[in-house]
């Protein structure tokens, strides 16, 4: 068996642009590692590697592969993605307020407060529990039949007791995983 080896043009990125070559011609980007096919028209030729320049993609890695240029804009860091179908989307649309590790994340809490005699009821009220079973001998409820009304009475307000100190609450339900990413265009 007789084998014949082909050779393409080949050059850098740069070469390529500047070159029109003929129609059918192959050019290998020894750079970038594409191959381009000229129509005797086209400067740079038509890739054939099925992604077009100016496509934006996400990728599960530090930099951008060859051929591409990571996007740098501080107004993307830290931000989750969202997924949209509707026709309004614009390039470039930011939504929200919080970034996404002040959201979520170990160690995040609520605020402390600490109840002050405003926040409590300044008078007495109830509040009615109907079509409950009550067990007249202090049992639990029964679900299965007769029906019943409760009205607990709730006393006023003494600012002078009863108020609690300030205290937080621990978010760590919220310590979600993630994967982080970043958005690149080809060049």
């Amino acid at each position: 068996m007789v084998s014949t080896e082909v050779r393409h043009r080949r050059g850098t990125d740069a070469q390529n642009t500047a070159f029109t070559g003929a129609q059918g011609e192959l050019i290998y980007t020894t750079d970038l590692k594409e191959l381009y096919v000229h129509d005797a028209l086209t400067p740079g030729g038509i890739i054939v590697s099925g992604v077009e320049t100016g496509t934006v993609m996400l990728f599960h890695q530090s930099a951008a592969p060859t051929g591409w240029t990571k996007t740098t804009a501080a107004t993307l860091d830290d931000h989750a993605i969202r997924i949209v179908t509707s026709t309004a989307w614009t390039t470039g649309s930011l939504g929200g307020a919080d970034l996404f590790t002040d959201t979520f994340g170990s160690g995040k809490s609520t605020s402390t407060y600490a109840l002050l005699a405003g926040d409590l009821p300044s008078t007495s009220h109830t509040h009615t529990i109907s079509s409950m079973w009550i067990s007249s001998g202090g049992g639990n409820a029964n679900p299965g039949g007769g029906s019943g009304s409760l009205n607990p009475t709730t006393d006023a307000a003494d600012p002078t007791s009863g108020i609690a100190d300030a205290h937080g609450h621990n978010l760590s339900a919220m310590d979600i995983s993630y994967a982080d990413m970043i958005i690149a265009t080809k060049d």
